[in-house]
């Protein structure tokens, strides 16, 4: 049993080694500061301040070189690529169903703000 659980470790160790290798960035922390879950519902105002929050998080990475598209809601599924189609920028899977509308609005300003930044410095042609 004993020799059973050392394998099983070493091979774990592995696999997230392995996984942090093809995806060194992916350790990074989401830059959405709304809270995911809140007992009340927004005000006009939080949703509009989660909408100027996105925005700027997303102006800040771009500056940064960091591009990426943030995903929610709908489990992502095994063994798709992590990459958005449209932009073929990085996702990241920044929280599951779960969310609340300051979320979203965050998120959703958030990735506005990359697929600008794509189409205007790689026209569709």
């Amino acid at each position: 049993m004993k020799i059973i659980s050392i394998a099983l470790f070493v091979f774990l160790l592995g696999f997230v080694s392995l996984a942090e290798q093809e995806n060194p960035r992916e350790q990074l922390s989401s830059p959405i500061k709304a809270d995911l879950l809140r007992g009340h519902s927004a005000t006009a105002k939080q949703i509009e301040e989660a909408k100027i929050r996105g925005a700027e998080s997303a102006k800040t990475d771009i500056k940064n070189g960091m591009f990426r598209i943030l995903h929610f809601g709908k489990p992502w599924s095994v063994g798709k690529p992590r990459i958005d189609k449209t932009t073929g920028y990085r996702v990241q899977i920044v929280a599951g169903c779960s969310v609340t509308a300051e979320f979203v609005e965050e998120v959703r300003a958030y990735n506005a703000i990359m697929k600008k930044h794509k189409t205007e410095i790689e026209p569709v042609k």
